[in-house]
Order: structure tokens, then sequence, then C-alpha cells
């Protein structure tokens, strides 16, 4: 714990040093790795004064690695790279970062582990670990790139997929990462549910009474005869004042109504956006806009979000759903 504090103090000192030779704090940024621990090792710390660990984790936490003068920039190879990796009491790793600090960014990452580096990880993978990222509100993402390292070479001897970029398929879903997220505001939640080469769901289910099928950048929903309720992933660790419009990239003549719910942090669900009448409501490229009202505090876990389909049991099909930040004044 004693260089826990030490780190900390570490990482306070730089920033200092940085914001007194005048770089504003808005553009500094630690450099702290989070890799996914060994099966029997004990999850990393997230605060300085976390249990002690089983392991040697030269000091490392996240809070001590968010600087007083700067934010949080993570290295995160592997499952740390996807989001997935064992946390303390079970928290998630984008949405501590988040929580703990929503200027965090990613200053070195890599989908592929380093215990692995023969394994060229696959666009799927890709695809999950840029998704997280934005959707936690990371400022900006750095991939490991090398030059020595080409995805044409994958398989053979000396390849290195942990520092590999070109003609890889984090590469290709970068790409197409760029173009679907054209435009989008930083702190908006985009979720595509795919690409042009992919089909994803992104986490989002269907409540009992409606199904979904995820469909190369859309989902396919249908339901029973009465609305479709759509639960978005959970957690979101989302602030009221982070969003106030949902847009529902779909087709207006598709739809009668939508309604939106929220899941607080304190597990109790509150109306953010009562049923209206989809004629009634802002359409634009973009798809339907829906305004929403949030209750004075408490984070957002989840959404739910109700579609009445204009035909009872028709499918209808979604482009996409956003959250968008405010607009400024």
């Amino acid at each position: 714990m004693f260089r826990r504090h030490l780190v900390g103090l570490h990482y306070d000192q730089l920033s200092q040093w940085l914001t007194e030779a005048g770089l504003p704090a808005a553009r500094i940024f630690s450099s702290q790795g989070f890799i996914a621990p060994y099966p029997e090792a004990f999850p990393f710390a997230v605060r300085i004064d976390s249990p002690t660990k089983n392991h040697d984790s030269g000091g490392m936490s996240i809070e001590g690695s968010i600087p007083l003068d700067g934010h949080l920039g993570a290295i995160v190879y592997g499952g740390s790279a996807v989001n997935d990796v064992r946390m303390e009491n079970g928290a998630n790793l984008f949405a501590t970062f988040h929580r703990m600090d929503a200027g965090w960014a990613v200053v070195e990452f890599n989908t592929a582990d380093f215990r692995t580096p023969n394994e060229l990880p696959s666009y799927a993978l890709a695809y999950r670990a840029l998704r997280e990222m934005f959707n936690f509100g990371a400022r900006f993402v750095s991939p490991m790139a090398w030059n020595g390292s080409n995805g044409i070479y994958a398989g053979q001897a000396g390849y290195i997929s942990f520092m590999a970029w070109r003609n890889t398929p984090l590469e290709d879903a970068m790409r197409d990462f760029a173009v679907s997220h054209a435009y989008v505001p930083p702190g908006a939640r985009l979720w595509t549910f795919g690409s042009v080469r992919h089909a994803d769901d992104d986490g989002w289910t269907a409540a009992p009474g409606a199904t979904l099928v995820a469909g190369n950048g859309y989902l396919d929903v249908q339901s029973a005869g009465g609305p479709a309720v759509l639960l978005s992933p959970t957690p979101l660790a989302l602030l009221p004042a982070e969003t106030d419009l949902l847009v529902v990239g779909s087709d207006a003549d598709a739809l009668s109504s939508v309604a939106v719910d929220a899941r607080l942090d304190n597990k109790s669900w509150v109306a953010v956006a009562p049923p209206q009448a989809v004629s009634r409501l802002e359409v634009t490229a973009a798809g339907i806009s829906v305004p929403l009202v949030w209750p004075a505090s408490g984070s957002v876990e989840q959404l739910r979000v109700r579609l009445t389909p204009r035909d009872g049991s028709a499918k209808v099909r979604i482009r996409h759903i956003a959250l968008l930040p405010p607009a400024r004044r």
C-alpha cells in the first residue's frame, strides 16, 4: 500500500511540473498499464487503500494513476483492451475509469495479449474494444503500431501480434469505426450494432414478448403484438448531465410511439421519456429524437426503451441507438 502512495505522488508531481511549465491540465495524461490478471492472481487495486494483493503490482492502482493536474492515461492489451477483466467487487474496468475520471484516455492499446504473441485477434474483438472505449468516454485512443510488425506476416516466425497495426483486423475495425462515428460529438454513447462486415447486438437484449436479431450494422426487432422492450447493456455509469437526448436510428413510419426508462444506481426504475407519439417527435437523418428528463441525482446504469410498432408485430430495423450530450449554448 505504501508503494501505491508513492506511485500516486509521482504522478501528481509530474503533472504539477508540467502545469508549471505551461501545459494545460486537460492535455496531461498519465501512462499506467492495466493488464488482465492471471487466473490465480487477485484483481488489481482500484483504490490506493485497496486490500493487499497476492502478487507484485508495482504500486499500481487506478486512483493513484489519476494525476492531480491531469487525467488517467490507460495502457490496455488483450482482455483489458476489450473491457473484459476481473475487478474488485465485480466492477467494470472502463465504467470505473469513467466514474473516477470522465476525462480519461487510452494512451496505448492493442487487442492482442502479451502472453499469446502469435495470435492475431479478430475483427469482432477490435470492434468491441473501440465501442467500449468510446462509450465509456475515452478522450482519445492510441494503438500500438511498430514498423516491424505487419499483419501480412501473421503466423510467420518472429511475428508479434501485440505490436502490429497495419493490415490487421484492428486497423480494419478502426477504419470502419472512424466512418460510423464521424461527426459524433465527444461524450456521446453510440451503439451501431456492428459494421458493414460484422454483426453485433452491442449488449442490448429484448425483454420477454419481443425478439432481436443482429445483422451487419443493424438490429431487427419484432414484438408479439405489443411494444418491443429493449434493455441496454449495463453498467452505463451515466450521469444525468451527460446526455439529454436519445436517438433511435429507425424509419419513423415503422413506429407509433417511443418511451424510455432508466435504472438508477439504487436499482429503481424511473421514466425519463414518457410514451410519446413519433409524429410529435423531431425526426432527422439520424433518426427519431427523444428528449430525456433526468432525475436530479444518481448514476444511470441501464436504459429500457419501449418501441411500439405501427403495424402490430411487424419487424422494425434499428440502425443505431445514440445518447447525445447537451448542445453547447
